[in-house]
């Protein structure tokens, strides 16, 4: 399928964030998020040139201040413990910047309409969103509003997306991380959900919906 117009003669740019507020140690961002690195690497493949950025907040800030005239679309990843943080920085960005701001995440699974009110996004995604980022993405270089399954509107609410064959979307790939550093920590994914009823876990608590890759293709 062809996401990207033939007309477009440079490939849209687009920053996918993982951020948190300032943290004793700021461990998290040792730890690769490969969520946001596989979006990365599937919008590379269709057309986009993304990147992936973990940070606290005010490096955050900071980034995208330096990208901003080249970006087309700022995404973020949102869970439990960074939705203030997101929604602020989501917020201030709608008020003063041209580009897209999209919001996604675990945390959006019991998101509804009034959250678009609190995000200020251009978009909220609910899911796993390797085919419909790039869907709502591609939609909008083509100049067109195209309501995606997973994204919530003023006058629709939508279910969160699951995929069940995730071995078939692109790998994610250091190449694709902002400013890479060799970390102290490896990570690796091999399943999406979770077979534990942890009480204290948000996300793992609600989405459960255990998925695995295949074994010919984790080793």
């Amino acid at each position: 399928m062809d996401f990207i117009p033939e007309t477009i003669s440079s490939k849209p740019e687009v920053l996918l964030i993982y951020t948190q507020r300032m943290i004793r140690g700021r461990t998290f961002e040792m730890i690769e998020n490969l969520g946001i690195l596989t979006l990365a690497a599937q919008l590379n493949a269709n057309g986009f040139k993304a990147k992936a950025y973990t940070g606290i907040t005010t490096d955050v800030v900071k980034t995208i201040k330096n990208l901003k005239d080249r970006l087309f679309a700022v995404c973020f990843y949102c869970d439990f413990d960074n939705r203030s943080a997101v929604a602020a920085i989501c917020s201030d960005l709608k008020k003063h910047e041209h580009f897209y701001v999209v919001v996604g995440g675990p945390q959006t699974l019991h998101m509804t309409k009034k959250d678009l009110k609190t995000y200020q996004a251009d978009a909220i995604i609910k899911g796993e969103g390797e085919e419909t980022l790039l869907a709502w993405l591609s939609a909008r270089v083509r100049g067109e509003d195209v309501l995606i399954p997973g994204e919530l509107r003023s006058d629709e609410n939508a279910d969160y997306v699951y995929l069940e064959d995730f071995s078939k979307y692109e790998w994610p790939r250091n190449e694709d991380v902002l400013e890479f550093k060799e970390r102290p920590l490896l990570s690796v994914i091999t399943a999406r959900g979770c077979p534990y009823r942890c009480a204290f876990c948000f996300e793992g608590g609600n989405s459960k919906n255990l998925r695995l890759r295949r074994a010919e293709d984790v080793l």
